[in-house]
């Protein structure tokens, strides 16, 4: 099974690419949020035509979500059940120990994590960005 994985090559640069395994595959697109906008024929194509496998060693494997990526309130519910499959993913990996793959699966959970972290504090801040204020009381004085 094949995954979209952020990741910083060798040189520093970041590029998303299809995760196989242990095999590492470039995708042309220039950030995770431009592949996510696609519709799923186009996402399919794109796989299919990613490119040589890439060394995968100096990479570093990413959070999977850029800051160019912008997840709603409604997505909330999904978001908390793609940390529950990580979370599971993860301990299955770990049992079978597939080392590589626990660290990989380990980066999408924490993001993941993050995101919904962020997304309950903001918000948190919105529903909470209203004060209540007294009405003013207004003296009427006479000059003599």
């Amino acid at each position: 099974m094949s995954h979209p994985v952020r990741f910083a090559d060798g040189t520093g640069a970041v590029r998303v690419g299809l995760l196989t395994g242990e095999q590492l595959r470039p995708l042309a697109v220039a950030s995770m949020s431009d592949l996510l906008r696609r519709p799923v024929a186009e996402i399919r194509e794109l796989a299919e035509a990613a490119g040589e496998p890439v060394s995968t060693a100096g990479t570093r494997l990413l959070p999977p979500l850029d800051g160019r990526t912008h997840l709603e309130e409604r997505s909330r519910p999904r978001l908390i059940e793609i940390i529950a499959n990580l979370r599971d993913r993860v301990e299955e990996a770990r049992m079978n120990g597939w080392l590589g793959e626990v660290q990989g699966l380990q980066v999408s959970l924490d993001a993941a994590t993050r995101k919904l972290v962020s997304m309950d504090r903001t918000r948190d801040r919105h529903t909470k960005s209203s004060v209540d204020l007294p009405m003013p009381t207004v003296t009427v004085r006479a000059n003599s």
